[in-house]
């Protein structure tokens, strides 16, 4: 099937612009790789329905539990923002560690259209199924200082220095939601979980960095491993991609898989991994 054409606009980068996805919510595509940063059926459907639901950290959160997230690609920032706005309108803590080589500017954060398409979007008809119970009118009130909150930390953020050791930050983004930056390459992450062993284990994992065609260094049985050892037994990754290579490499290491319905007018099928108890 042919991709549709989608109106696309400059984003201030040589090397990413703005597409407007079809449930009106913006990503951004990388042109010298010609990826996406999300679905182009829609970014926001994609992230409240794959990750934020499927995962179960948003009910999690809607229960008044405690959460840490490890998210690989933070591209758009946009699984982070609409997770730690959930965690702040439950007022329940949340930890989200977040792994990206290449950081968007404030400029893109704040250029994100998320707060518009939010208020102005009906989120109901994302979810190819029952709308779950912890959608309510109000779960994304904190949005916009969070999107603020976060461009403006990236802006005082110093250029990253070269070499191979990641950078890694903090920043307190709301009252609720503590935001751990992994600068550099994600296969580096298991180096820094043997030297600190007092990070605790994640609830879950979103997994989006570009597909396995662009960028196969991340879609390994190494990496997966990885993941696997920082999730709690019971806890879920969760991705886009369902590819059946995918999913019996991601099996090999220990994680039970299944295909679950992706968001409506998206994918028809996407992807959860979970570690037995």
């Amino acid at each position: 099937m042919a991709i549709p054409h989608r109106a696309r606009f400059p984003a201030g980068s040589p090397e990413l612009e703005w597409v407007l996805t079809d449930d009106g919510s913006r990503t951004l595509r990388h042109r010298v790789l010609d990826e996406t940063f999300h679905s182009g059926c829609g970014a926001l459907s994609e992230t409240l329905v794959v990750y934020l639901d499927h995962s179960g950290v948003a009910e999690r959160l809607h229960t008044g539990r405690a959460t840490r997230v490890l998210e690989y690609g933070l591209g758009t920032c946009t699984a982070l923002l609409l997770t730690a706005a959930l965690a702040e309108a439950c007022r329940v803590p949340l930890v989200y560690t977040a792994l990206e080589l290449h950081l968007v500017s404030g400029d893109l954060v704040r250029g994100l259209g998320l707060v518009e398409r939010i208020q102005q979007a009906d989120l109901s008809e994302c979810w190819p199924k029952a709308v779950p119970t912890w959608l309510t009118d109000h779960c994304f009130d904190a949005l916009a200082p969070l999107q603020a909150e976060l461009a403006h930390w990236i802006d005082q953020l110093p250029p990253k220095p070269t070499g191979l050791l990641p950078r890694i930050t903090s920043c307190q983004l709301g009252p609720q939601t503590t935001l751990e930056l992994w600068q550099g390459d994600a296969q580096g992450f298991p180096t820094q979980q043997k030297v600190d062993q007092d990070r605790e284990p994640v609830d879950a994992v979103y997994f989006d960095p570009f597909s396995p065609e662009s960028c196969p260094e991340l879609w390994t049985p190494a990496v997966y491993s990885t993941a696997f050892q920082a999730l709690r037994p019971g806890g879920s990754l969760v991705s886009y991609c369902v590819k059946g290579t995918v999913r019996r490499e991601i099996s090999s290491v220990g994680f039970q898989t299944e295909r679950l319905a992706g968001p409506a007018g998206g994918k028809r099928e996407v992807l959860r991994a979970v570690r037995p108890q």
